[in-house]
């Protein structure tokens, strides 16, 4: 095997390990809900939850965006949406605010 072989499976290895442990340690993240408000858009309900997330690693996260829907009993109740762009710095506890829009009544 000659050396250039030898270096670019090192060098594969290497980042294959480095990408392998981000995703690992991504799942050592906790998150816990700071506080919590509630305003109106109209007749619209608008929760706006803090979530704090604990980061216990070494490595710096960085949290783009947060969508998804919420459901109680198997029935779509509302919309969660972030676009704020987050660092979870290491070692640390960082708030990022979620804002739920709830349908009216449920409905």
């Amino acid at each position: 095997m000659s050396t250039n072989s030898i270096v670019a499976l090192a060098a594969a290895g290497l980042i294959g390990l480095y990408f392998w442990n981000r995703s690992r340690t991504a799942g050592l993240l906790n998150y816990t809900v700071r506080g919590a408000g509630l305003s109106f858009s109209g007749i619209t309900p608008i929760l706006r939850l803090d979530i704090g997330i604990d980061n216990p690693s070494d490595n710096v996260f960085t949290i783009k965006a947060f969508t998804g829907s919420l459901y109680a009993n198997n029935n779509l109740i509302g919309n969660a949406s972030s676009f704020n762009i987050v660092n979870v710095v290491p070692n640390s506890t960082t708030i990022y605010p979620l804002y739920i829009r709830m349908g009216i009544l449920g409905l």
